[in-house]
């Protein structure tokens, strides 16, 4: 009998410090806040200012260099290698598999869906992503937008996926330790990689905040969710209105048609590509990254959604998105 409750304690010791250590290690990874003092987020448009400057100054001060992108000309390639001169062993690049660039510091793993990112990791501290993929009609022809963000935490997530993807996870993952970034009692910032962070969902939430305006940019929009937010929105007095990409009017799932019976809508004019994924909410927030709002962009492609809670670059993307619209025709 003693015998059997000296068991008894033992297993319910086991038990209680299994529980404790549980607790302390759920409480550790379930924080979805962090805090930097030390930030700043810079927002450029191409191709009205040099975005190929800015990320060739970045290769060549930067010590290590980690990439996941979803297309990169050769030749775009090869000047920014000839920048680095001979300290190339810094530097990594995970491409989408049907663009694959052979090269030994490049990866291209097979994914069923796509790889779809366009980020980099400077140093551990910078983040530059958007919309732009690295290749000439996108730095130089296309009208893309692009965040240089200085943050150790927000770089240290990025980094995260990087590696997740460097062995060969795609479409699927961990979730983000952290996804908000605060100053103070302010939050700044959010970012989602999806599929793993349900993009999807939280992009229909901030829309569903807006209570003035909406104003949007997109090389594609088909996921019926956001059609349909879209059109309760606008049933509620929001004032709606944005620009698609000309050559997806017909898009197979494309919503313009249906949109544009309610909402005023207009199709890009750059001969090129109209290559932005950006909603302005209210002139004070921003989705924006490399997601198109589809359901292939939020629930089956490796993709980045930033959310961005500042007036002043919300009014940089306003300007962007009145100038897009105010070119573009019915």
């Amino acid at each position: 009998m003693l015998k059997r409750r000296k068991w008894l304690f033992f297993g319910l010791l086991i038990g209680v410090l299994g529980l404790v250590i549980f607790v302390i290690w759920t409480s550790s990874y379930s924080h979805d806040v962090c805090t930097d003092n030390e930030v700043s987020i810079q927002v450029f448009f191409c191709p009205s200012e040099n975005c190929f400057q800015l990320v060739s100054d970045l290769f060549s001060s930067s010590k290590e260099i980690r990439c996941a992108f979803y297309d990169l000309d050769e030749e775009i390639w090869e000047e920014l290698s000839r920048v680095r001169g001979d300290n190339m062993a810094g530097v990594g690049i995970v491409m989408e598999d049907s663009n694959c660039i052979e090269h030994e510091r490049i990866d291209c793993g097979y994914s069923y869906s796509q790889m779809h990112n366009k980020f980099c990791v400077f140093d551990e501290k910078v983040v530059l992503t958007g919309s732009l993929n690295p290749t000439k009609n996108g730095f130089f022809k296309n009208n893309n937008n692009i965040l240089i963000i200085n943050s150790s935490c927000v770089a240290k997530e990025y980094l995260s996926e990087y590696w997740e993807l460097k062995e060969g996870i795609f479409g699927r993952g961990k979730k983000s330790r952290y996804n908000r970034l605060k100053i103070g009692d302010s939050e700044l910032l959010e970012w989602y990689f999806c599929p793993e962070d349900d993009c999807g969902n939280r992009v229909l939430e901030i829309l569903e905040m807006a209570e003035e305006e909406v104003c949007f940019s997109s090389f594609a929009l088909t996921d019926n969710k956001i059609r349909d937010k879209i059109s309760l929105l606008d049933e509620g007095g929001v004032k709606i209105y944005g620009t698609i990409e000309n050559r997806n009017r017909n898009l197979f799932g494309s919503d313009y048609k249906l949109l544009s019976k309610d909402i005023d809508i207009r199709l890009d004019a750059n001969k090129d590509s109209m290559h932005h994924k950006f909603f302005v909410i209210d002139n004070k927030t921003v989705i924006t990254g490399s997601a198109n709002p589809s359901e292939s962009g939020y629930e089956n492609n490796d993709e980045n959604v930033l959310i961005i809670h500042n007036s002043e670059i919300a009014e940089s993307y306003m300007r962007e998105c009145i100038d897009v619209f105010s070119k573009g025709f019915s």
